[in-house]
């Protein structure tokens, strides 16, 4: 028996590939709903997104509620915020999966499952990829006020456009302010910006 804690779009595709693939899946969509069921549907492993509604930690969380309730069960992170990795081995998760990784890729989501129900703790080459570019050396850097409100809602999830009308920017302004920043990190992508800049302590793990 697999769970998933998802309150995304994400949620149908991995409910629809569970089912294509007859594989007994529950859903989740709030913590709440999720504690409560744990007991009745002892899942063998739980796939938990990070990012629930408006509360940044709230896989983190149900993390620490199944490894303190529930230590048998195994967990996998399965999530579009690679800056959370290292927390949540810490806090006892079982592997780390990025969702653009699986998406449409059930094979791929089945083998990873597999070895962590075996007791393998899996990470992903993408997720090893990311934390090399976090931890590439990071040289003190004169961010601005807009570049770091720019990271800063990154950090939150939003998209260049949504960060754009948020700032009253056009778009292709906060496309430059991004190549900027990624420059000025040495980082190939947003993620690892996001990354970096929490763990140099640029701007708050959680907002």
């Amino acid at each position: 028996m697999i769970a998933f804690f998802e309150d995304s779009d994400f949620f149908y595709k991995l409910e629809q590939m569970f089912e294509q693939h007859r594989m007994p899946a529950a859903g989740f969509r709030d913590y709440n709903q999720l504690s409560e069921n744990l007991r009745r549907t002892q899942p063998n492993v739980v796939l938990l997104d990070i990012e629930i509604g408006d509360q940044c930690d709230a896989g983190l969380r149900a993390l620490e509620l199944i490894k303190s309730r529930f230590p048998r069960i195994k967990t996998i992170m399965l999530t579009s915020h690679p800056e959370y990795v290292v927390k949540a081995f810490r806090t006892g998760a079982d592997g780390y999966l990025m969702k653009e990784e699986v998406s449409g890729a059930m094979e791929y989501l089945q083998e990873v499952i597999g070895e962590v129900a075996t007791g393998k703790v899996f990470m992903s080459g993408e997720v090893r990829r990311l934390i090399v570019e976090w931890l590439t050396p990071f040289e003190k850097v004169d961010l601005n006020t807009r570049e770091l409100q720019i990271i800063t809602l990154a950090a939150c999830d939003k998209s260049g456009p949504q960060i754009a009308d948020l700032l009253q920017l056009k778009p292709q302004t906060v496309e430059t302010y991004l190549k900027i920043i990624k420059t000025k990190m040495n980082c190939h992508t947003i993620q690892g910006v996001v990354a970096k800049a929490i763990r140099n302590n640029l701007i708050d793990e959680f907002f």
